[in-house]
């Protein structure tokens, strides 16, 4: 399955045997407190609107009547690290959360504003900054590597999951690994340490991901088009010239990711003789997206993997707010 067979389309049709889909989220940005002044920024400031926990749940609705097989969350689930966004987040994921059905990585929302994190286990291999992130996804990140890849796992990221009957490789990226935490707006730069892109080298060139459909899963943008605004060109991710060098040479057919809230597919069209498709998920509630969307319509990419092709489905669903998780959480 490669990357030159893919097709964009807006219509889901129903599943097919044998197809495994793969839903692909970003930039939820969940709030735990939403003040009319917080509002007004993220409005501003993200471009999209902060209904925050009503907003995974619809999605989360939906994604069971699309039939999807796996989720994936590109980052900036939460809105500050903060402990009551991530006990939120993690109580409507938690029948998705085992490594099997959800995939989630951290974004610079999700790690550089967390304060006073408590200990997670197995500290040594994860860094401070993803102590409450691993605290409350540890169950979706795998601890090993697949064993036939025959590597050994030092580390929380790049981690790396066979999916669709093993026929797909999942590879997470961690790119806030040396992001400043409060030292706006480099926090918002994306970075990968030396020792992470070692391993993604490995990874990436092990014989067994050589007959498998790659898909690398990070936060941060490797390209700045189409150009939102001029602050991209400082939010981006640093030295992705060899990011981009690395997934040509080892054939990688996806590239997911989010940060840049302004969802875009690029092709390659066999650019350096190999297919690459690199595929930004915006907020699912971006109010500037489209002028002629409904205002409660939420959006998310759905990918289907099937024989010798991916299709790439823009879902649509409905926005219907609904008590309040924490409230149902405790009981209220």
């Amino acid at each position: 399955m490669r990357s030159e067979d893919a097709s964009v389309t807006h219509a889901l049709p129903p599943k097919q045997p044998g197809e495994y889909r793969i839903a692909h989220l970003s930039d939820l940005h969940l709030c735990a407190a939403k003040t009319p002044i917080s509002m007004r920024i993220k409005r501003l400031v993200y471009h999209s609107r902060p209904e925050g926990l009503d907003l995974l749940a619809s999605l989360l609705d939906d994604l069971a009547a699309a039939e999807v097989d796996h989720v994936i969350i590109t980052g900036d689930l939460t809105e500050s690290a903060a402990l009551p966004e991530y006990e939120d987040a993690a109580t409507l994921l938690a029948p998705l959360c085992q490594s099997d059905m959800l995939s989630v990585i951290p974004g610079n929302h999700d790690v550089c504003y967390a304060r006073r994190q408590r200990p997670a286990a197995h500290t040594t291999r994860v860094p401070r900054k993803l102590w409450r992130f691993t605290e409350y996804f540890g169950q979706a990140l795998p601890d090993a590597y697949p064993p036939d890849m025959a590597i050994e796992k030092t580390c929380i990221f790049p981690f790396v999951k066979f999916v669709g009957d093993d026929k797909i490789a999942l590879i997470g990226v961690d790119t806030t690994s040396r992001v400043p935490r409060r030292a706006l707006p480099l926090n918002a730069l994306g970075t990968m340490g030396k020792r992470q892109f070692r391993d993604l080298q490995r990874i990436l060139t092990s014989p067994a991901l050589r007959e498998k459909t790659k898909v690398v899963l990070m936060h941060h943008h490797l390209l700045l088009l189409p150009v939102n605004h001029l602050g991209d060109s400082i939010r981006g991710m640093r030295k992705s010239r060899r990011l981009l060098e690395l997934f040509y040479s080892a054939r990688v057919d996806l590239v997911l990711h989010g940060h840049k809230h302004h969802p875009f597919c690029w092709h390659s069209h066999t650019f350096k003789r190999h297919d690459l498709a690199i595929i930004c998920a915006g907020p699912p509630n971006a109010t500037w997206m489209d002028a002629t969307r409904i205002e409660d319509t939420l959006v998310y990419n759905v990918y289907s993997f099937k024989d010798a092709s991916i299709q790439i489905h823009y879902r649509e669903c409905g926005y219907r707010p609904r008590q309040n998780v924490r409230a149902i959480r405790h009981g209220g």
